[in-house]
């Protein structure tokens, strides 16, 4: 099984989409709609890796950085 199989797996389990099927669809694999306006060729790239639209990206990038410490104003005191 390669990366991109068990890349289908896991999306497949978490959103109920395999991602290469997502990117070919031209949507993105967790909200399920139309990937496109990508901010950046970063975030258009990042799609193309993990099939999140702009949105979904933004949504993980501050869940990721409020898990981490980055977004809590407690951590200011």
């Amino acid at each position: 099984m390669n990366d991109r199989e068990l890349f289908d797996l896991l999306s497949l389990a978490l959103f109920g989409r395999k991602a290469s099927e997502c990117v070919q669809k031209e949507i993105c694999v967790s909200c399920g709609k139309p990937a496109e306006n990508f901010r950046t060729v970063r975030s258009s790239m990042a799609y193309l890796a993990f099939a999140l639209c702009q949105c979904c990206q933004d949504e993980t990038k501050a869940f990721v950085d409020k898990a981490r410490g980055g977004d809590d104003i407690s951590h200011a005191e």
